[in-house]
């Protein structure tokens, strides 16, 4: 039997290859948005809120509604009515 040992190193080699190549060719433009929406639920205490938001026509996005958590150090309390 032949072990073969160096086909590891080649493929780690190989994917190295392709990580450097796409660094050259920089980085893609990120898939982002920016919407528009109201909360409509508000739970400062919990670090959560709901948000109501309007068509998103980049990504075919319907309105619709999403629920977020926030961390600790942002004060929800400033959004409530």
């Amino acid at each position: 039997d032949t072990v073969v040992t160096s086909a590891h190193f080649l493929l780690d080699s190989e994917s190295s290859q392709s990580a450097d190549l796409s660094r050259i060719n920089g980085v893609e433009a990120a898939n982002e948005a920016w919407l528009t929406g109201d909360i409509s639920t508000l739970m400062a205490d919990f670090g959560m809120l709901t948000l109501n938001y309007k068509p998103v026509s980049k990504w075919g996005w319907q309105a619709g509604q999403m629920n977020f958590t926030v961390e600790e150090e942002f004060d929800l309390s400033l959004f409530a009515e």
